[in-house]
């Protein structure tokens, strides 16, 4: 089951590509400063990976990837 603080996240992704302020093709470089411990294949990929914010999401949401959650985190800004 998904953590539901990580659908919400989806859906501010969403809320913001809807307003022009994000795309889902828009990428971002993996880096050392961007893999979490826990969950996901994203800590064990290397740097310089780029992905789009689509890819990053769909981590987040079908293997619960969080290093996928938080670069989303960092990319939406936080309330």
């Amino acid at each position: 089951m998904t953590d539901p603080i990580k659908i919400a996240i989806m859906v501010e992704l969403y809320r913001q590509v809807d307003a022009g302020r994000l795309r889902l093709d828009q990428t971002i470089t993996l880096g050392p400063d961007n893999k979490a411990a826990g969950s996901g294949v994203l800590i064990h990929m290397h740097d310089g990976l780029s992905l789009t914010l689509d890819d990053v999401c769909f981590l987040m949401m079908s293997i619960s990837d969080n290093s996928a959650t938080d670069i989303l985190l960092a990319t939406l800004g936080r309330p």
